[in-house]
């Protein structure tokens, strides 16, 4: 009921109002909830989307790191007599001319870039396990090898990133 003089409702129409309040109430606790629900979904999708993107991310570092592979595998194998300097290298490089052991020095260093850029990948999470794992046997003959104590004497060895060279120290006490 409707006072004039009051300018208010009285009665029923409050309870109206009551219940109004009730239903908005719900309605808006119901938004809330299908909200949180969106959210949800959303959160979820961007998750698959991540997981999509870092699986893609790892293929492109085992291609990369696999043609970097290829490459030196295919530089060394081109040449007989650079194939054979190269073991003599790894091996013993007293028995190689000055001349050979500083082209070695360089294949070496090529390599070990190519090593770390691996290193890396791997550190970043961009690199499967499976990769690093198929590169252990090539780390670990490297770093153990006379060929690689004799780059370290080298000058070409200053450029060896830090992480690298510990890492490649912790092989070799192995």
């Amino acid at each position: 009921m409707y006072t004039a003089d009051r300018g208010v409702f009285v009665g029923r129409p409050t309870m109206n109002m009551s219940k109004l309040n009730e239903w908005l109430t719900l309605l808006t606790n119901a938004a809330v909830v299908v909200g949180i629900i969106f959210l949800a979904v959303e959160v979820q999708q961007n998750n698959e989307l991540l997981q999509s993107q870092i699986r893609e991310t790892q293929a492109v570092s085992i291609q990369s790191a696999s043609t970097l592979d290829q490459e030196f595998l295919l530089l060394l194998g081109s040449d007989a007599a650079t194939a054979q300097m190269w073991r003599t290298y790894l091996e013993g490089p007293d028995g190689l001319t000055d001349a050979q052991r500083l082209q070695c020095s360089y294949l070496m260093g090529a390599l070990l870039r190519r090593l770390e850029s691996v290193h890396i990948q791997r550190k970043l999470g961009s690199l499967s396990e499976e990769a690093w794992l198929s590169r252990m046997a090539l780390f670990t003959g490297i770093a153990r090898s006379p060929g690689y104590a004799a780059y370290l004497e080298s000058p070409g060895s200053a450029f060896l990133g830090k992480d690298l060279r510990e890492y490649m120290e912790q092989l070799r006490s192995q």
